[in-house]
């Protein structure tokens, strides 16, 4: 009697990462059998990867052999957010809690070496420059933005935010700080 289940190798990482736009493609799997030899054929892998979406996916394999066992394996795939899948041009609104609502204005994200990349927000608020901001991505999937406290002509700087999966959308809750107003 047969009690010995199917193994299915995965080839290369159990847990792969790509950016957000990038396209996935599986690197493959086999599957073998103490008794049924190689069952890389009868391989049936569910689940869908959606580069689109900043989420984490699991695919699985399963396999049986001829007297039922089932063999299975799993791959985790972390679409995540970089800094170079948000950088662009995004229209912005902004609510400011004490001089009312401001936009809709201009506001470009660009890379920038290392980990971080720069908010450029033009005409935004009250101010009449345009203010450059660094900022990094965080958690597994790039959803978590963070504002660097920093000083820009004379006006201190910090804030958080979170992106949507798809990338569409960023909300971001800042402060600005010219020591008179907050």
């Amino acid at each position: 009697t047969d009690l010995t289940a199917p193994v299915i190798t995965l080839t290369g990482d159990a847990t792969i990462t790509i950016e957000h736009g990038d396209t996935y493609t599986d690197p493959g799997y086999t599957a073998n059998d103490t008794e049924d030899g190689d069952l890389t054929a009868s391989v049936v892998v569910t689940g869908v990867v959606d580069a689109t979406k900043a989420k984490t996916y699991t695919i699985t394999y399963t396999v049986t052999d001829a007297a039922g066992n089932q063999g299975t394996a799993e791959r985790t795939v972390i679409v995540t957010h970089t800094k170079n899948s948000i950088a662009g041009t995004y229209s912005t609104t902004e609510s400011c809690t004490i001089s009312g609502n401001f936009g809709p204005y201009s506001c470009s994200i660009t890379p920038r070496t290392g980990t971080e990349f720069t908010i450029t927000m033009n005409n935004f608020g009250d101010f009449t420059n345009t203010v450059d901001l660094e900022g990094t991505l965080t958690g597994e999937n790039g959803l978590d933005l963070t504002i660097l406290s920093q000083v820009v002509t004379g006006i201190t700087f910090a804030g958080t935010g979170v992106l949507t999966e798809d990338g569409a959308t960023i909300t971001i809750t800042y402060t600005a700080d010219d020591r008179v107003d907050q």
